[in-house]
């Protein structure tokens, strides 16, 4: 056993016999912050009753273990001191990282919410799209049922116009014919006219005084002529005449000549 062991062992021998007489002691967080008042006080009385001998070998050993166990104390205060202040470091951190996750929470219950709305919004959007889809069907079955009727219109066109082309055609061969037809008749006109002026000059020349004597042979009415007066019959290029009145023969050829 080495000296500095001895006397450590006689201290803790002494201390256990010593009477100690300890007042209000102070907390951790007092003795860290090195926060000791009036009425709290630390004393400690101790009343040792021991034999002289070797007396200045254990003072000054005494002495050392008082100054390494005071440098101990002081250390210890300084890590406490220190701890304290990580604690508090610490504490605010933990209250900052609380706070962001107060707000990460709010957040995320904002981005829920408008994740729900979008996906509302999604669900319309699909609804509008298979509506959207349904009349574009519509729509593509209309313009091939447009397109059909025009192709059919489009060819009903094509023959209107070639019937149109040879209505066309008839129209114009019926204008030339038109034509034709109005010169003829403008000539038959000028032929009818000169047969009229002809026939005037004709009947002028039959109705004149000097050929009165034909209409003797010929009625007026039917221009029929014949060789034989009113009331007498022809009969083998002769003319007869039965008369009731009696007369004689002389007077008979006088009325025939």
């Amino acid at each position: 056993m080495t000296d500095t062991e001895g006397v450590q062992d006689r201290t803790r021998r002494l201390e256990e016999q010593v009477p100690r007489k300890k007042t209000q002691e102070p907390s951790l967080q007092e003795h860290v912050a090195g926060i000791c008042t009036d009425d709290m006080t630390y004393t400690e009385e101790i009343q040792m009753s021991f034999p002289l001998e070797n007396s200045d070998e254990d003072s000054e050993t005494l002495t050392v273990t008082e100054v390494k166990t005071s440098q101990e104390n002081t250390e210890l205060n300084l890590l406490l001191k220190k701890t304290s202040q990580e604690n508090t470091q610490l504490n605010l951190l933990l209250k900052k990282t609380f706070q962001e996750n107060t707000q990460l929470n709010l957040l995320l219950k904002k981005t829920f919410q408008e994740n729900t709305q979008l996906n509302l919004h999604l669900e319309n959007v699909i609804q509008e799209r298979r509506q959207l889809d349904v009349e574009n069907q519509k729509l593509n079955m209309f313009l091939n049922s447009t397109l059909e009727n025009f192709n059919l219109i489009k060819e009903e066109n094509k023959q209107l116009n070639l019937h149109l082309n040879e209505s066309l055609k008839i129209i114009t061969l019926q204008g030339a014919e038109r034509k034709q037809l109005h010169q003829l008749l403008l000539n038959e006109q000028l032929n009818s006219m000169q047969q009229k002026a002809a026939n005037e000059h004709q009947l002028s020349i039959l109705f004149s005084n000097k050929m009165g004597f034909i209409w003797r042979f010929c009625n007026r009415d039917t221009l029929q002529c014949s060789r034989c007066l009113p009331g007498w019959t022809e009969h083998a290029s002769r003319c007869f005449i039965l008369s009731h009145e009696p007369k004689k023969w002389g007077k008979c050829l006088h009325r025939v000549s």
